[in-house]
């Protein structure tokens, strides 16, 4: 059994600084997730301002170890702006689909085989 984290309203998956945060000094990676938060520095050398790093997004598995701890252990305050996010628990395959940024887990036994 594993752990997913998918976001569970419309809006999109992200995390809130404070989880980037705590999900940097957990993973002892200060570019963990590939966020860029307010005022660092992007790759082209420019500085993240409110207008493009006001939404947190991640690039990370969702059932990354890292990252199911920061929402277990901060609850809503992991939630990015547009975010509700929750945690699934799968057996072993899954697979995410979203519309307009709500997200659903489904995992073999859902899917429905023709032979």
């Amino acid at each position: 059994m594993r752990k997913v984290v998918y976001n569970n309203c419309y809006g999109g998956f992200s995390l809130s600084t404070e989880a980037i945060k705590l999900g940097r000094q957990l993973s002892d990676n200060p570019k963990w997730g590939g966020a860029i938060l307010e005022g660092e520095k992007y790759d082209d050398g420019t500085i993240a301002n409110i207008f493009r790093s006001n939404v947190n997004f991640v690039d990370l598995p969702r059932h990354d170890p890292i990252l199911v701890q920061v929402v277990e252990q901060l609850g809503q305050k992991a939630d990015g702006k547009y975010a509700n996010l929750k945690i699934a628990i799968v057996e072993y395959k899954y697979r995410i689909d979203q519309y307009d940024g709500n997200e659903t887990v489904y995992t073999p036994e859902y899917i429905e085989w023709i032979d």
